[in-house]
């Protein structure tokens, strides 16, 4: 995930969380799940797609499967080390920030950036997604994948320096400021919404120190993974004809405004 300079970035030890539990972990394989679904229906593959905020590269290899040309950037070396492992990887990748991006006007169909804005602080967010517009191709998609609700904050917040959460509306105006239309605007994990704001309300009276907390990835589901993946997969299924009102994360496809 990539920060610009004057905003926060994860700790360096969840790059090494993320990298271990992104091919099994519930939450990254639904996430594929929806990316793959999204990718396919809103990006042409005649031209190059960009991973902002590529992270430990999962995303990367997810399009590289999907046989679409791509590249990747970070601000975080620790993510792009482990990026560097995957086959293929070395020669997508580069350090940048999602506020000066090193391409060209009008380089990409596409832009996937998951779960990296909400890491910005406010003016940051801003730049970020003014240089999304400047190098996406006209008819060109921006997709990206955020947390939803302040009211859900909890220790994985502290852990990975959440600067805030949102909701369909306020992605809605942040997206249309910055001369973005919506395509589709939604939630994901409605399922998991009721019990995952339980378990945070309870422990939210726990560990405080930012640089103690700890990843939800942590958890050793076992078992009960399993179970999650096969709920999830189930609800992106049914996700592709219904809008979901309400869930743990907010989603949008958007095309560059006329």
């Amino acid at each position: 995930m990539a920060a610009s300079s004057t905003s926060t970035l994860m700790l360096p030890q969840e790059y090494r969380i993320m990298f271990e539990a992104e091919n099994s972990h519930w939450w990254y394989r639904a996430l594929r799940c929806w990316l793959e679904h999204v990718v396919r229906r809103y990006v042409s593959n005649d031209g190059w797609v960009l991973d902002a905020g590529c992270g430990t590269g999962a995303t990367l290899a997810l399009l590289q499967s999907l046989n679409y040309k791509s590249l990747g950037f970070d601000l975080s070396l620790s993510g792009l080390q482990f990026a560097c492992n995957r086959d293929h990887m070395f020669n997508k990748l580069c350090c940048a920030s999602v506020t000066d991006l090193p391409y060209s006007s009008n380089s990409f169909t596409g832009i996937i950036c998951a779960d990296v804005l909400y890491l910005l602080h406010d003016d940051d967010e801003v730049n970020a997604l003014r240089e999304f517009k400047r190098v996406l191709r006209p008819g060109g998609a921006l997709i990206l994948n955020l947390p939803a609700y302040e009211w859900l904050r909890g220790e994985h917040d502290q852990a990975v320096s959440t600067q805030r959460r949102y909701t369909a509306k306020s992605l809605r105006q942040k997206l249309r400021a910055a001369g973005f239309e919506p395509l589709r605007l939604e939630y994901r994990y409605m399922m998991f919404l009721p019990a995952i704001a339980l378990v945070r309300r309870v422990l939210r009276s726990g560990k405080q120190d930012a640089a103690k907390a700890s990843s939800d990835l942590t958890l050793n589901f076992g078992l009960l993974n399993s179970m999650l993946t096969y709920l999830t997969h189930t609800e992106e299924r049914f996700g592709r004809f219904i809008i979901r009102p309400f869930g743990t994360s907010v989603c949008a496809v958007a095309k560059v405004s006329h």
